[in-house]
């Protein structure tokens, strides 16, 4: 067993299990696709065209994967409930496509395949979230190659319209994310911009517009990823990046008006290329998951809950961890984590056994 101590809480990581999938795992998502209360996951293959879902079964394992559809190389995947229904459904962005996949939930874990046409190809991530104040679901794509972000407002029935601006990011969007920043009420964008070391901010407006981005440099250089989480229990949202290029992450402490701290650059393993934040410890306060695509691990960096983070280690994944999500798989109370892994085509569940 792996173990680290936080607080005085306790907690330990068993054994890595991977569970293989198709060629280039690049992104993972959980969620109940089936309405039984045990969480899912699916993972997205760049090289295979699809997307994979496991259907949990509870104690922290997954049966068969089952293969579904998509654009030319997707990269992003988003799950949303885009009709309403109560069902999630998922959104995929393809780089080598012009259009997002819009995958429909039945309920059972299967999905009707579907696309929400975009106007040139290239998408590379994708973000959901109410961005109208309607109640219903709209999506954020953001372009690698493009250094620019659509939004795309739902219609509450699966489809899309375009919406009428497109907005500049920094260069090279690698992650984007949806958060209310500012405590109004309305969604804000973040994009990791991987060329030009740093994010873009854009503040919604509540009735899906957004004012003129804001670029904020970050502490290292390949911002791959981004995510949001309050880390010193202010009930503002901070960020943290992780930065490819100089083996580290970045964290951002937000001021609640939209704007943020100077970026605090931490270590962490060979190759950050994916980021979340969790109470992986239990004591109240939000650590850091880091998935590192070089060194096939994931460090984890210990909150203290005034923004510091005092203690870190390493967990195994499989080769090339790609992106980390953090999910309470076996009903324990106490949060698991998953990567995708790029090179060896699988998922990597670490679940954490914790004492309660």
């Amino acid at each position: 067993m792996t173990e680290m101590v936080s607080n005085n809480m306790k907690a330990r990581f068993a054994p890595a299990v991977n569970h293989p999938v198709q060629d280039g795992t690049t992104g993972i998502v959980t969620a109940d696709l089936t309405g039984d209360g045990t969480l899912d996951a699916v993972v997205i293959n760049h090289n295979s065209d699809s997307v994979s879902v496991l259907l949990g079964d509870g104690s922290g394992g997954f049966g068969p994967p089952k293969h579904y559809p998509t654009g030319g190389g997707p990269c992003g995947i988003a799950p949303t409930d885009l009709t309403g229904d109560g069902v999630v459904d998922l959104a995929v962005a393809n780089y080598k496509s012009n259009f997002v996949t819009v995958l429909r939930g039945d309920g059972d874990g299967g999905f009707t395949v579907t696309e929400a046409p975009l106007d040139r190809r290239g998408p590379s991530r994708v973000a959901g979230g109410d961005f109208t104040g309607t109640g219903t679901l709209d999506l954020a794509a953001v372009y690698f190659d493009a250094d620019s972000l659509t939004v795309l407002l739902g219609d509450g029935e699966g489809g899309f319209t375009r919406g009428p601006t497109d907005y500049p990011t920094g260069g090279g969007p690698s992650g984007v994310i949806a958060a209310d920043l500012t405590g109004d009420g309305a969604l804000d964008l973040v994009t990791a911009n991987y060329r030009t070391n740093d994010i873009t901010v854009l503040l919604g407006d509540g009735a899906g517009g957004f004012k003129a981005p804001v670029n904020i440099p970050v502490g290292g250089a390949g911002p791959s990823d981004v995510v949001a989480g309050d880390l010193t229990g202010n009930g503002v949202l901070d960020l943290v990046t992780a930065d490819f290029k100089t083996d580290s992450v970045t964290v951002l402490f937000g001021d609640g008006k939209g704007g943020f701290s100077a970026p605090v650059a931490i270590g962490a393993g060979k190759g950050p290329s994916g980021v979340t934040v969790a109470d992986l410890g239990g004591d109240g306060t939000l650590d850091i998951a880091v998935a590192n695509y070089k060194s096939d691990d994931v460090t984890i960096l210990l909150g203290d809950g005034t923004g510091k983070f005092h203690e870190s280690f390493a967990l195994p994944a499989g080769k090339g961890a790609a992106r980390v999500v953090a999910a309470d798989l076996d009903g324990n109370g106490a949060l698991d984590l998953l990567t995708a892994n790029y090179d060896s085509c699988d998922v990597t569940v670490l679940r954490n056994i914790r004492r309660m």
